[in-house]
């Protein structure tokens, strides 16, 4: 997860110093905060809850990314239950399932 991060703050920092979005949403400043909050080794189920609701409720105007929710019923301090989100990795995709899917309107919600 950490190599996962440090790839997104790499992108985060390029897209706050080259676009408007990034200018305006201060991408690296979120990824930062995420990063501190996720380092360190365990933490509570309480804390992990509150930054998916914090990075849901940030990605929330993008319709093409989502953020899988807690489902407090099911969350105890031990364990933290997300909706299920149905779909795959792209990298799992087979190359002809690909071409099919909009690369430009997908690559503009993530960066």
């Amino acid at each position: 997860m950490m190599e996962d991060l440090d790839a997104l703050s790499e992108i985060a920092q390029f897209l706050d110093a080259h676009t408007d979005a990034g200018r305006l949403y201060e991408f690296s400043g979120l990824i930062e905060q995420f990063c501190k909050k996720s380092s360190g080794g365990t933490r509570t189920t309480g804390r992990k809850r509150k930054n998916l609701k914090t990075l849901g409720d940030k990605m929330r105007g993008f319709e093409r990314l989502v953020v899988p929710q807690p489902i407090d019923s099911y969350t105890t301090s031990r364990v933290l239950t997300m909706e299920y989100i149905s779909g795959a990795k792209i990298t799992k995709l087979n190359p002809l399932v690909r071409l099919d899917l909009d690369g430009p309107a997908l690559a503009e919600q993530l960066f």
